[in-house]
């Protein structure tokens, strides 16, 4: 049982990985999940209006943008162009990609709005800028203007100094030329003294100035680099900062599937969301939205989810796991020829999903990545992805043939359900157990392990992925040329520490200051 179970918490992680590539509700039950779909060249749409009013929201039609005008049941109010998220419409009822509906209602259903709270942080920011800057232009003004006092006051010296010296010559008419010449030389003396005096006054000056600009760099990497220090509560993630010269990258550790009374987060992930200027995730989520239209990346994703060449899991699995597959399937009156084309580890990750969705409290339309995500959208901020939609997608897809068997070994339906409650993966994250989520996700939790299917998926979700994210984060730091705060998002697992989910571990390896902002 030991075996099964360990075998079913790297499925389990398989399966919450893979609801990055997939929008597309498995089971359970949502509030869009009550608006009638209509799909076009496979693509689902719903109508907006509809889906608006699942989440309580309400819209107007803006005929001269083409725009629809959103207020959520928070009185906060934004719009769309429909064109623009792929939408159309259809006799004055407007659709929408399922994907969009779900992914921008998602603020309209938490508890308490944030857009109005990022507002006022980003406006007391901006005033706190403007009174550092204009602070700093008095400060030169005066000091433009103690200069000229200083230069002003020279030049009256050295006029009452000619006045005396032209009064001393009239007087001194008389003497011969050599007292003459001798007073001629030494008014130049005096001449060439004043000016050494003006080039070490000028000397000092330039001093002062390098030091008000050493004194002005100062305060502005103390203004880059300071942080609201307050207690940590709620979801932190494991929010780390790291930095490289003026760039900087919140790095945020979120769960795929979320709970409503999560948000807000923690204070000082919503501080740093609204510091940052760009948003990063695992996948580009308007690039992952573009491949529904894409038929080629279509077919491809067909490919890698069921079984090659006609075959089906009869042909593939040995007697013994074929014989409990499908007496389990039996059980919960699951129909085996329905479901035989597909390859194991994609019935097992889709089939564990519904289950969740099932019997645990959590819902994907409270996904912490979709909540960053609408935050990014809300404040206009650019959205980037670490890797490629199509990339991400043959991680987890495109599982070697020979392996596929491994993933239905002992495979047991009421051992997964039971599992739910003692993993306790989602109660973890809530509280921010991260000693009990590096338990459940640690090497040590799968020791003495032999099955090459849970093998092959530590390896790629712990090893090659952490490296992608880690190097990419890497570039986005080294190579932005201007000041960028990034905030990125990424699954806690990958940041959770050696030797599985080290994302964090490799920055400090290639020389990166890693601050951790949560502990």
């Amino acid at each position: 049982m030991r075996k099964f179970r360990t075998t079913f918490a790297v499925v389990l992680v398989l399966a919450l990985v893979m609801f990055v590539a997939s929008s597309v509700s498995v089971l359970g039950s949502t509030p869009l999940d009550t608006v009638s779909r209509t799909y076009v060249d496979g693509t689902a749409f719903v109508p907006f209006r509809q889906a608006a009013n699942a989440y309580g929201a309400t819209v107007q039609w803006d005929g001269e943008n083409q725009a629809v005008v959103v207020t959520t049941v928070h009185g906060d109010t934004w719009s769309f162009v429909v064109a623009e998220v792929g939408g159309f419409n259809d006799e004055g009822t407007v659709f929408v990609p399922v994907a969009y509906a779900s992914s921008v209602f998602y603020i309209a259903a938490v508890e308490e709005p944030v857009v109005e709270e990022v507002a006022d942080e980003a406006a007391y920011e901006e005033e706190a800028v403007y009174e550092e800057a204009a602070e700093e232009v008095v400060y030169e003004e005066e000091a433009v203007e103690e200069v000229a006092a200083d230069e002003e006051a020279d030049e009256d010296a050295a006029y009452e100094e000619e006045a005396v010296e032209e009064v001393a010559a009239d007087e001194e008419a008389d003497e011969d030329a050599i007292y003459e010449e001798e007073a001629v030389e030494e008014v130049a003396a005096d001449e060439e003294a004043d000016e050494d005096a003006i080039y070490e006054e000028d000397a000092v000056e330039e001093v002062a100035a390098d030091e008000e600009a050493d004194e002005a760099d100062a305060d502005y990497e103390e203004a880059v680099y300071e942080e609201v220090v307050a207690e940590v509560t709620g979801i932190h993630g494991m929010i780390t900062r790291v930095t490289y010269g003026y760039n900087t990258a919140y790095v945020f550790g979120s769960f795929h599937f979320g709970r409503a009374h999560w948000f807000p987060l923690s204070d000082i992930v919503e501080d740093a969301m609204a510091r940052s200027d760009v948003f990063a995730f695992e996948i580009d989520m308007d690039e992952y939205e573009a491949i529904y239209q894409d038929l080629e990346v279509l077919e491809l994703m067909a490919g890698w989810m069921v079984l090659p060449d006609g075959l089906t899991m009869a042909d593939i699995l040995p007697d013994d796991i074929l014989e409990n597959f499908i007496g389990q399937l039996e059980l919960f009156g699951i129909d085996f020829d329905t479901i035989s084309i597909l390859t194991p580890s994609m019935f097992v990750s889709m089939f564990t999903l519904e289950l969740m969705e099932e019997f645990v409290d959590m819902e994907r339309d409270y996904s912490v990545d979709y909540y960053v995500a609408n935050f990014a959208r809300a404040n206009n901020r650019p959205i980037i992805g670490l890797n490629t939609v199509l990339s991400e997608l043959e991680f987890q897809l495109n599982i070697p043939l020979e392996i596929q068997p491994y993933a239905l070994v002992d495979f047991d339906i009421m051992a997964i359900i039971e599992s739910f409650d003692e993993i306790d993966l989602i109660d973890a994250y809530e509280v921010q157990d991260i000693e009990l989520l590096r338990e459940i996700m640690s090497v040590s939790f799968y020791e003495g392990l032999d099955n090459p299917f849970v093998l092959h998926t530590i390896d790629v979700n712990f090893n090659q992925r952490c490296n992608i994210f880690a190097n990419e984060i890497a570039r986005l730091l080294q190579e932005t040329e201007e000041p960028t705060t990034f905030f990125v998002t990424i699954g806690l697992g990958h940041i959770i520490g050696s030797p599985l989910g080290h994302v964090l571990q490799l920055l400090e390896g290639m020389g990166f200051e890693v601050e951790s902002l949560w502990q």
